[in-house]
């Protein structure tokens, strides 16, 4: 059995310099040597190498730019930008099966994430109308094997007659 002040533990390793990296388990942070508040901080999550630019020159602010994603509905390119289009808001409908678990949930909040910053970009307009689109009631269930289990196919012992 684990420990749980092991998940605590951390490594500092200086990278450069001027740079030094803390490791813990689930990210890493990237931030100047001789800053013991730093005016910015990059983050690492480890699992998926997602990584995060935070400014940290507000005292006493909590950062800012931390969203929690409940989904991905895809990535759009509007040229020359690419966005990474999220659901961030959720309501539970419904559960199919007692047994199996299966939850259903309406889309409350979606997001467009921009990909890559660094493309100068003017589509508001495009924006815009997207979200606007994507406002119209969707529903997600996170188990993706559900349409699999409702899909006919010749060794399926489920009638699925009912389906047009």
């Amino acid at each position: 059995m684990e420990d749980p002040k092991e998940e605590k533990k951390q490594v500092v390793k200086k990278l450069s310099d001027n740079i030094w990296a803390v490791e813990r388990e689930k990210m890493t942070k990237i931030m100047p040597l001789n800053e013991t508040t730093p005016q910015k901080m990059l983050i690492i999550e480890n699992k998926t190498l997602l990584m995060q630019e935070l400014d940290c020159s507000y005292k006493n602010t909590p950062a800012k730019g931390i969203t929690k994603i409940y989904g991905v509905l895809g990535i759009i390119q509007i040229y020359p930008a690419s966005y990474l289009f999220v659901i961030t808001g959720r309501k539970l409908v419904c559960e199919i099966s007692a047994i199996t678990k299966a939850r259903v949930f309406e889309v409350t909040e979606t997001q467009l994430l921009v990909m890559n910053k660094e493309a100068k970009t003017d589509n508001k307009e495009y924006e815009a109308t997207i979200n606007k689109v994507m406002k119209a009631g969707f529903y997600y269930s996170p188990d993706v094997c559900l349409n699999k289990r409702f899909t006919p196919n010749e060794d399926s012992v489920v009638d699925h007659s009912w389906i047009r």
